[in-house]
C-alpha cells in the first residue's frame, strides 16, 4: 500500500510539473521573449496598416514653405462657362481634380464634401475647389445640372487640356498621373500635399490633424 501511495504521489507531481511547463511556455520563454502563438483565422488576416501621418498619406509632401505656390492652369466656371479667378485666400485650399467619367472621383466627392463640414465644425478653415478635366464643356454642364448636389462648393473646368500634364509635373507628379488627384495648399498658397488615388473615411483623422497645423 505504501509503495502504491508513493507511486501515486510521484505521478501527481509529474502531472503538475508538465502543467506548469505548458503554462510557462504559453506565457513566454525564460529569456524574456514572447512565445509565438499558433496561427489562427484571426491573426492570419492582416489588418489595414494605420496611417502614420500626412507624410504617408501624401504621394508628394512638402515641408512648410518649401512647396510651389498653387496656381491653376486656365479655368472657367464649370456650370456657366464664364470666367473664374480660381482659388485664393488666407486659409487652406483643397483642389480636387475629377471628371464625369471617373468612377472613383464620383465616389469620393461626397466624402470630401462631408469632410469640409466636419472641418468647419472643428474650426479648421478650408476652401474646396472641384476642377473638372472633361474635354466637352457642354457634357460637364449637363452633368452638373442633373446632379446639383455633387459639387456644392466652387466648381471649375480646365479649358486647355494641353496644360494638364505640365501642371501635374509642377506639383512633383508624373505627367501621366491618373485622377482623382487632391492638392492641399497651406495658408499663403504654398502646396504642402498632393494625393493621388481614391480616399476613404478612415483617412479623416490624418487630414484633420494635418490641416489643424494651420500653416
Amino acid at each position: 500500500m505504501d509503495r502504491l501511495s508513493a507511486v501515486a504521489r510521484w505521478s501527481s507531481i509529474a502531472a503538475i510539473a508538465v502543467a506548469l511547463a505548458a503554462l510557462f511556455a504559453a506565457c513566454g520563454t525564460d529569456d524574456g521573449t514572447a512565445a509565438v502563438p499558433p496561427p489562427s483565422r484571426v491573426n492570419a488576416v492582416k489588418a489595414d496598416k494605420p496611417l502614420a501621418g500626412a507624410r504617408e498619406w501624401c504621394d508628394v509632401y512638402f515641408e512648410p514653405g518649401k512647396g510651389p505656390r498653387l496656381a491653376l492652369p486656365q479655368v472657367e466656371d464649370a456650370r456657366t462657362g464664364g470666367t473664374a479667378a480660381g482659388p485664393s485666400g488666407d486659409g487652406w485650399i483643397w483642389v480636387n481634380l475629377w471628371a464625369t467619367w471617373c468612377g472613383p472621383c464620383l465616389r469620393e466627392m461626397p466624402l470630401i464634401t462631408r469632410w469640409m463640414e466636419a472641418l468647419k465644425r472643428d474650426g479648421v478653415r478650408v476652401d474646396l475647389w472641384f476642377v473638372s478635366i472633361d474635354e466637352e464643356p457642354a457634357v460637364l454642364r449637363s452633368f452638373l445640372a442633373e446632379r446639383p448636389g455633387i459639387t456644392p462648393y466652387n466648381s471649375l473646368h480646365l479649358t486647355r487640356q494641353e496644360t494638364l500634364r505640365p501642371w501635374l509635373g509642377s506639383l512633383g507628379l508624373p505627367q501621366d498621373t491618373a485622377i482623382p488627384v487632391n492638392v492641399l495648399a497651406a495658408p499663403g498658397g504654398a502646396v504642402r500635399c498632393v494625393r493621388t488615388g481614391a480616399i476613404n473615411d478612415g483617412h479623416y483623422p490624418t487630414i484633420r490633424e494635418f490641416l489643424g497645423e494651420g500653416r
